[in-house]
This record gives structure tokens, C-alpha cells and sequence, in this order.
């Protein structure tokens, strides 16, 4: 059985997770603290992969490091990979970067490790964001928020193409738990009866 542990990090409040089942573990969107996130493995889990939703300095933060220590591949969306690398983008005062080599997601069903997931481009907050499938729960980043979405005004965002992707988004079973790069869990039948963003559509 699939287990979902939430670390709320950094200044930003950053949610970075962990999805573990079978000895198996993914590291999302670290953005800081990795000697906090490493006390959350155990001493026989595997770590098959680190995913950046997207390349904001506040997700990021200990992908470098959390290699390091553990020879996982880190992966990122090939649009957002300047984003995350290139420290001359405003990074608001800070010189986060990722200098690891970046893997390129595989958009639709892709297998990481053990795990079966669904990569789904959902650009807007940035032009290479992702939501990440894995069974019923949608690993979100900074799309879509428990009665709010990412905002659209920074280095490649994008109001339109936000608004497709909440299209992509709406059509994901009801049912789906809502993982957000801030904020609490949610749940999507939710969102598309409260979230404005979703009204506007």
C-alpha cells in the first residue's frame, strides 16, 4: 500500500513529499533541508528518483545534495530546464540552482523506478510545470492549489495556457487527491466545485 509523507519546507512553505510503497521511494519537489527529508527514509528504502514539478528556486533547493547522497536521477520537464539551471533568471535575490545532470520527463504513462506514473504537461505557473500521477493522487506543484492556482506573471508563465492546463486537470477522475506545491492536500471533486479558477474556465 502507497504511503504519502508531506514536509512543509523552506521560507517559501514549500511542500516537498515522499511517495513510498514496497520499499520504493520518490522524492518531489525538495526544495530545502536535505538532512531533514533523508531522516524521513528508511535505513532498506530505495530511492528510484527526485522530480522537480518545476524549476522554481523553492522546489529545488536540495535535488543537488539529496543526489549526491543517494545516485538517484533527478527529472524535470525539457522546457523548464533552463529555468532550474540558468542562475541569471530572477531567482528572487538567491543563487538556487540545480547543477546535477536533469532527466527529461516522458510526458503521458512513464515508468520510474517501480513506479507506473502519469506525466502530464500542465504549463502556466511555468511553461515546463508537470502534474504527476500515481493512482489516485495528482502531485500538483504550483498549477493548482487547494481554492487557488499558481500565479501566471513570472519568467515563461502564462494565464492562457494555465487556463488549458486546468482544463486537462478537470477532466481527471473527481475522486483524485490533490497534492499542491503549497498549501494542504485537497481533493479535485472539490476544487471544481469551489476553486474560482476552475468557474472562470
Amino acid at each position: 500500500m502507497e504511503k504519502v509523507f508531506r514536509l512543509v519546507l523552506s521560507m517559501m512553505q514549500t511542500n516537498c513529499y515522499l511517495l513510498k510503497e514496497d520499499g520504493h521511494v520518490l522524492i518531489i519537489d525538495p526544495a530545502s533541508s536535505t538532512n531533514r527529508i533523508m531522516s524521513f527514509l528508511e535505513e532498506n528504502e530505495e530511492v528510484d528518483g527526485i522530480l522537480l514539478t518545476h524549476g522554481h528556486f523553492d522546489h529545488i533547493g536540495a535535488a543537488d545534495m539529496l543526489r549526491k547522497k543517494l545516485h538517484c536521477p533527478i527529472y524535470i520537464h525539457s522546457f523548464d530546464k533552463r529555468l532550474a539551471t540558468d542562475v541569471s533568471i530572477d531567482r528572487f535575490g538567491t543563487d538556487i540552482v540545480v547543477k546535477s545532470p536533469l532527466n527529461e520527463y516522458q510526458c503521458g504513462k512513464m515508468k520510474i523506478g517501480s513506479f507506473e506514473l502519469e506525466i502530464l504537461h500542465t504549463p502556466g505557473h511555468t511553461d515546463g510545470s508537470v502534474c504527476i500521477g500515481y493512482k489516485n493522487h495528482l502531485f500538483t506543484g504550483d498549477t493548482l492549489f487547494q481554492c487557488s492556482v499558481g500565479r501566471c506573471d513570472l519568467y515563461s508563465g502564462s494565464d492562457s495556457k494555465l487556463k488549458q492546463s486546468l482544463r486537462l486537470l478537470a477532466q481527471k477522475h473527481p475522486d483524485t487527491l490533490i497534492y499542491p506545491g503549497h498549501g494542504e492536500t485537497t481533493i479535485l471533486h472539490d476544487e471544481l466545485l469551489m476553486n474560482p479558477y476552475f468557474n472562470q474556465l
